[in-house]
């Protein structure tokens, strides 16, 4: 029981060099959005709510072809992952 609101921007440019022996490539994506937690029948003592959030991740990266049946490709990036009503407003009761 949730409802969630989501935008995204995501650019990338690529480059050849050197007659296309080496590809260069960069991108960027911005992530902005919220998720709220419902009210659920039968579920006592909720915490019904809305949280935004927002990211910005990026990749850069490259492959050079060494021959015309080789090329190696190297990259790096980072995630991101929008977190569930659940784990924004989750209630949780240990018994010990």
């Amino acid at each position: 029981n949730q409802t969630d609101s989501l935008m995204a921007f995501y650019a990338e440019n690529s480059q050849r060099l050197f007659d296309d022996r080496v590809v260069l490539r960069a991108g960027v994506r911005h992530t902005r959005g919220s998720t709220s937690f419902d009210s659920t029948p039968n579920l006592a003592n909720q915490q019904t709510g809305s949280r935004p959030y927002s990211a910005t991740t990026y990749t850069v990266g490259g492959t050079y072809r060494a021959t015309q049946t080789l090329s190696f490709r190297t990259g790096l990036s980072t995630g991101f992952r929008a977190p569930t009503a659940t784990e924004l407003a989750g209630d949780y009761t240990v018994l010990a």
